[in-house]
């Protein structure tokens, strides 16, 4: 396989030249025939410049402060470009305020685009640290968080990713600190002991803490596509993150399919977070708006091509004799390759160049240790995965629910070729009453997904609001489907690199 591999694009970025605001580049868009016209749609866009503004002043005037303090000592640059640059945020916070509330910006905003949450009702909200779309399917909202990520931020660098994905790293960081602080302090007290000294004296930061300097420091800007969590220990992490990031300065914008406050459901902490959220970021409700992922999928519909029910042994040979014809001649299968990630090994059960086969219990399931590293790991090394006997979504365990939805987004956040048999047919496959017997199903206890949970605390509670988090991913990903399965995303690239090893038009022939 032969492969031009380059910095991660933009999908949007062959239709726009370099634009300052993701107005300015929706009108290019909907101008090239790209995007129809929607007003509503670019209401959306509008809310992006006032984050856009902040920090694009922030970056001119840190810029002129390190200038100042070229003349300090190295040792003192660090925390002193810290201090300038929270107090240039607030600076910049108070100016864009008063200059929105002199021109009204709230209030001629809050008529097209419902703010649904009173602490942003005011000027005070207009410019924040921060931007929380939330929203249906399919209205546009991931396309915004990419025009976003174009628009110019020369000295400040952006890290765009599914939260799920952050969520893991950041806890592989922390893990990573901890090792590091209980191997320093181990060395310290052997030290000490050998001086045959009675204290230590020897202090260390949080974990929590040092890690949040790290990223703020590597990506003061944080673009979150699907703001959602999934289990207690993820959702109180995630607000002592940001509690602490927010003070150090650090942008974000995020995406998401439900307001913050119906979030906290599995997380005291995080409800008490929420008017923390509020007060940095600008929290808008956008409606009214058409599921475009539908209007796709009917200019070009191959659902029925890559998408194949019942998963039987006759459309299994079916579906992997078109991929064959798909790839060059000559070419050969791979089989149980090993993929390193943290010193761990993911084994690809079938693979040619940057097509990878699996069973759906080979990747999904409880038995699969599996998580959003992994997936994210398949997604950027191929551009078509195909999965074999995929089950009824709905009324399967809620571990393999929960890693069928990262995977899906992970294969669409980087435009991979999902290819599938199902048991059912794909539009009824998030149906949660099974489909055949048409009774709802009742997984066992031991399938159930209770990471950083405690049964014996939340009870039937904490299983209600799973379910919620699981209803509204369901209809996402079944969103995300029906444009995957659509000759636009069929036929276009991988995001990371060229594809010249496969070929789409002999794969959609019958």
């Amino acid at each position: 396989m032969r492969r031009c591999f380059v910095r991660r694009a933009n999908p949007w970025a062959v239709h726009v030249s370099q634009r300052k605001t993701v107005v300015e580049m929706i009108d290019q868009l909907v101008a090239k025939g790209v995007l129809q016209k929607d007003p509503r749609q670019r209401e959306m866009a509008e809310m992006c410049t006032p984050l856009l503004k902040a920090v694009q002043d922030h970056d001119a005037q840190t810029k002129s402060s390190e200038i100042v303090l070229v003349t300090g000592t190295a040792s003192m640059l660090k925390a002193k470009l810290l201090e300038w640059r929270l107090h240039v945020l607030q600076r910049a916070r108070q100016f864009f305020s008063q200059l929105a509330a002199r021109l009204k910006l709230v209030d001629r905003r809050t008529t097209a685009i419902d703010v649904q949450w009173p602490e942003n009702i005011g000027a005070s909200k207009a410019i924040s640290s921060g931007l929380y779309i939330w929203g249906d399917v399919g209205i546009g909202k991931t396309m915004m968080l990419d025009l976003f990520e174009m628009c110019p931020t020369p000295r400040f660098t952006k890290r765009r990713a599914h939260l799920h994905s952050f969520m893991t790293m950041l806890s592989d960081r922390l893990h990573h600190v901890e090792n590091e602080q209980r191997a320093a302090k181990a060395a310290a007290s052997a030290a000490f002991a050998a001086q045959q000294s009675t204290s230590t004296n020897f202090t260390l930061r949080r974990p929590i803490e040092v890690v949040v300097d790290e990223i703020v420091e590597e990506t003061p800007i944080l673009c979150f596509d699907e703001f959602q969590t999934f289990d207690v220990a993820h959702a109180a992490l995630l607000a002592e993150f940001f509690t602490l990031a927010f003070a150090r300065g650090i942008f974000l914008m995020t995406t998401s399919n439900r307001p913050p406050q119906e979030l906290f459901h599995l997380s005291s902490t995080f409800g008490n977070f929420l008017p923390l959220l509020h007060q940095h970021c600008n929290v808008v409700h956008c409606r009214g708006i058409e599921d475009y992922r539908l209007v796709a999928a009917k200019r070009g519909s191959h659902h029925h091509h890559v998408f194949v029910s019942p998963a039987s042994e006759s459309h299994e040979k079916e579906l992997l004799a078109r991929v064959d014809r798909a790839l060059p001649d000559g070419s050969e299968w791979t089989y149980n390759m090993e993929m390193n990630l943290y010193g761990r090994v993911a084994i690809v059960p079938r693979t040619c160049g940057g097509v990878a086969v699996f069973e759906f219990a080979q990747i999904c399931g409880r038995f699969q240790m599996l998580g959003p590293q992994d997936f994210q790991l398949f997604a950027k090394t191929f551009h078509t995965i195909v999965l074999l006997n995929v089950p009824q979504i709905g009324v399967v365990s809620k571990n393999a629910a929960k890693q069928f939805i990262i995977l899906v987004d992970e294969l669409y956040q980087y435009k991979v070729k999902l290819l599938f048999t199902s048991s059912v047919d794909w539009e009824r496959m998030f149906d949660t009453v099974d489909v055949v017997t048409g009774k709802a199903a009742e997984p066992l206890a031991e399938d159930a997904y209770t990471q950083g949970a405690d049964e014996r605390t939340f009870g039937d509670y904490l299983d209600i609001a799973s379910s919620e988090e699981e209803l509204l991913s369901f209809a996402r990903v079944k969103s995300r489907l029906h444009e995957m399965g659509s000759e636009q995303y069929l036929h276009s690239n991988h995001i990371d690199f060229h594809v010249d090893d496969f070929n789409t038009h002999a794969l959609l022939q019958l």
